[in-house]
């Protein structure tokens, strides 16, 4: 009787992990991920309409001092099956994200002058108590924390003639610490009338992709850089007004 019981176990324990195995959320445009795809993208070649052919809108419009830059994203996330199989899941729990982007960058003529890929594969686990309690195991880099008070955002203004008519957020960013920055991500929070959020975006007028192509350089110290972000299908209650603040970087 033992025996028929710890068979019909281990066929339950498979059946999970097979149904379950399966589940994930993405978001974003898978198409990136796509080689064939991108390969039709021809530098010096392509142009803003060819590149919507092919992956649509992007994620964000951002400019620099030379180029206007596409940004796709395609975030995937699975949970691990073991998650959810008690007993199991106090060892073997979490899951596993995919993160792709797809960065894109024409000249004044909206030719295609470069590209850069980047993709991240990025583990997380729960805690023993985490099936229970909820509990995540996180570690805070406190120093990439504590060094963002150490980035100065400047000149920050909004203006429509640069954006093909959309209204963008221009303005400059410094680098007053004694660190190389390889990636600085800002969160704009767009405003209504009665001063809350009723938009977010972010943004990377600072990055460095070095598995493929660089498309941009890092930000060294005492360095400062221009930056401008479109801002697209706005709410109608939005008050022109944005609050922008550094809350991500990468040394």
């Amino acid at each position: 009787m033992n025996k028929i019981v710890t068979i019909l176990l281990i066929v339950l324990l498979f059946l999970m992990i097979t149904m379950i195995g399966g589940c994930a959320s993405t978001m974003g445009n898978s198409q990136i991920t796509n080689n064939d795809e991108v390969s039709k993208i021809v530098v010096g070649k392509s142009t803003k309409s060819d590149i919507e052919e092919i992956f649509g809108e992007p994620t964000t419009t951002s400019f620099t001092d030379t180029s206007e830059v596409w940004t796709y994203n395609y975030i995937r996330t699975a949970l691990r099956a073991t998650t959810f199989i008690p007993i199991v899941s106090l060892f073997a729990s979490g899951g596993d994200t995919e993160n792709h982007t797809l960065m894109i960058l024409f000249n004044k003529n909206g030719i295609v002058t470069r590209i850069g890929r980047d993709a991240k594969n990025i583990a997380s686990t729960l805690s023993p108590l985490g099936p229970l309690g909820g509990v995540h195991n996180t570690i805070e880099d406190t120093s990439k924390t504590d060094y963002i008070n150490f980035i100065a955002l400047e000149n920050v203004h909004m203006s429509d003639a640069a954006a093909g008519g959309n209204m963008a957020v221009f303005g400059e960013i410094r680098n007053d610490g004694n660190k190389i920055l390889k990636t600085v991500e800002i969160t704009i929070n767009c405003l209504g009338q009665d001063g809350q959020i009723i938009y977010t975006t972010k943004n990377h007028p600072v990055w460095s992709i070095s598995k493929y192509e660089v498309v941009n350089t890092p930000l060294n110290s005492g360095e400062s850089r221009k930056f401008g972000i479109k801002l697209k299908d706005m709410p109608s209650d939005w008050d022109k007004k944005v609050d922008i603040k550094v809350t991500s970087i990468e040394f």
